[in-house]
């Protein structure tokens, strides 16, 4: 089971509230498939269980970055094994990177409207990311070679991050169009052979493998990062109004807090233990924290739109159920994960653990 541990969580998960989100994947069911009754359910999945590309693909899935597809049995699916396609890579782009565009793109006979990666297109298009492949198409169900990866990933991050470095002298890849964006990816350590001093630039990609590298690259990207007390900052007040709308039982403020600081994962949970909190409080009994010292946040990791903090607390948690009281000292580091939102300069918290 997966706990949240600090204090708002520890008090709300005293609710005996049982939740062991593992996680899922991928572009967006079909539209014929029906959205699960539970908010938690889509951070559930079946098939990741100690896959090499598990922590990248639990990371994605907290942030809301990927979804997953619904088996016949009602469980989530990631098929991390299998090639990945056009389509879903400009999805997982545009998602990650927070893309953005007003522009029309080039129109692709094969692009309808109303595809779940009708807009990923349009955008990656726009931005000058992606090409057809010839004759007005694009070809979005064709899975995609590790060449077309290593160009995507080189045009989205450029600027972002150095691509200066000497390139791998892969023995199969040879000049022509694919070979600088190759040269300056592995350069940069975006990208690896197979073995044998080859790249296999014809080879197809692994769902795993994109998004692995998509995740590298988001932590090299590091040209414009937030300041350190903007992330600190960020996640001392989301604590502070949480707890303060807690311990004032204004749960419309704790709503608002929730929305105004959390995203993906962080967001489904708090909101759930938020209603199971104010069961509590309607049933009579009560829980309260009691600061011992003032909170430290201090910065681990960050880049321009990802980043981890660390939350030290020390606090006495007070509650009471069935007329008995329980105090309890707590002393708890967390890890808080936050993304930097679309469109502007806003982050949120996406999960902490």
């Amino acid at each position: 089971m997966k706990k949240m541990i600090t204090p708002l969580l520890t008090m709300l998960l005293t609710l005996s509230l049982s939740l062991s989100p593992s996680l899922p994947l991928f572009p967006p069911a079909s539209a014929s498939t029906p959205a699960p009754a539970d908010p938690l359910s889509r951070y559930m999945v079946k098939d990741i269980d100690g896959h090499w590309a598990e922590y990248y693909l639990m990371d994605f899935v907290l942030a809301d970055v990927l979804t997953g597809s619904i088996d016949k049995d009602g469980a989530t699916m990631m098929r991390p094994e299998d090639n990945i396609t056009r389509a879903e890579l400009v999805t997982l782009f545009v998602r990650a990177l927070g893309l953005q565009s007003n522009g029309g793109g080039e129109s692709f006979s094969d692009v309808p409207a109303g595809q779940y990666y009708t807009d990923a297109v349009r955008i990656t298009s726009a931005l000058g990311l992606v090409n057809g492949v010839g004759t007005g198409k694009f070809e979005p169900n064709r899975k995609i070679r590790r060449e077309e990866i290593a160009t995507l990933v080189v045009r989205a991050f450029e600027g972002g991050i150095p691509f200066d470095k000497q390139a791998q002298p892969f023995s199969d890849v040879t000049d022509g169009f694919f070979k600088p964006y190759i040269d300056k990816a592995s350069g940069a350590g975006l990208i690896n052979g197979v073995g044998d001093n080859r790249f296999m630039p014809k080879g197809l990609a692994k769902r795993a493998e994109a998004m692995a590298l998509l995740w590298n690259a988001l932590r090299v990207e590091a040209d414009a990062p937030p300041t350190d007390q903007t992330l600190t900052d960020l996640v001392l007040t989301s604590e502070r109004a949480a707890l303060s709308a807690l311990k004032s039982r204004d749960f419309d403020a704790f709503a608002q807090s929730i929305e105004k600081h959390s995203t993906g994962f962080q967001k489904e949970l708090r909101n759930l233990l938020m209603d199971g909190m104010a069961q509590m409080i309607a049933e009579g009994d009560s829980i309260d924290v009691i600061d011992r010292s003032a909170p430290v946040a201090r910065v681990i990791t960050k880049s321009n739109r990802f980043a981890v903090i660390e939350l030290d607390e020390d606090y006495e948690l007070v509650t009471v159920t069935d007329g008995v009281e329980t105090r309890e000292t707590k002393q708890t580091t967390t890890t808080v994960l936050l993304k930097k939102m679309p469109g502007g300069s806003t982050w949120k918290i996406y999960a902490s653990a």
